[in-house]
């Protein structure tokens, strides 16, 4: 049996009944449908992730007039240079970047009285452990408190658990504060 053909001698295909369905439902909603779904919920530091694309957004950093150089400081062998980015009133994008330039690490931070609440950090993973050495031997000495905000993704929760731990082994008061407010000491990390 031969296949009907349409006006161009092109075979006529015949759709079932759930490509029917799909079909209907992708004409009402391809208007809805325009980002990629492997763009959305992306972060800079997974783009950041990408060697080429960190030197080319370091060397953009660097060249925006409203970047500050802070300051330059050798963290595990490696001369870092912190600029900082005060996008709103109270809160900072702190870039640190090696001389290539490359973005080792960044946090985001709201400043809160005499502290930070920390909004999201990321690290390369060439520079593993850059972060954590930073909050001690940076930000600790400069504001007095550094706090974490109660949104955390697995990575995040982890980070938090293991600056705890240093935390604890250099002598640092932890505090914890709950949603509801309440606020205690942390003497023990299985607690959590």
């Amino acid at each position: 049996m031969e296949a009907k053909r349409d006006e161009y001698n092109e075979p006529l295909y015949t759709m079932t009944p759930r490509f029917e369905k799909f079909l209907e439902y992708y004409n009402k909603h391809e208007k809805i449908l325009n980002e990629s779904p492997v763009r959305l919920g992306r972060h800079l530091g997974e783009d950041l992730d990408n060697n080429w694309f960190n030197v080319e957004t370091a060397k953009e950093t660097l060249e925006d007039s409203s970047i500050v150089k802070v300051l330059s400081k050798k963290v595990f062998d490696v001369n870092l240079t912190l600029c900082r980015d005060s996008y709103e009133e109270n809160k900072f994008q702190d870039y640190w970047m090696t001389d290539q330039p490359f973005i080792s690490c960044y946090f985001i931070f709201e400043k809160d009285e005499k502290g930070l609440q920390s909004l999201g950090a990321w690290n390369h993973r060439t520079f593993k452990g850059t972060a954590r050495d930073l909050i001690f031997s940076y930000y600790l000495k400069e504001f007095d408190f550094v706090i974490s905000d109660n949104k955390h993704f697995d990575q995040g929760e982890a980070y938090w658990k293991k600056m705890i731990k240093m935390a604890q082994t250099n002598g640092n008061a932890i505090r914890v504060i709950t949603r509801d407010g309440t606020e205690s000491e942390l003497k023990d990390l299985n607690n959590l």
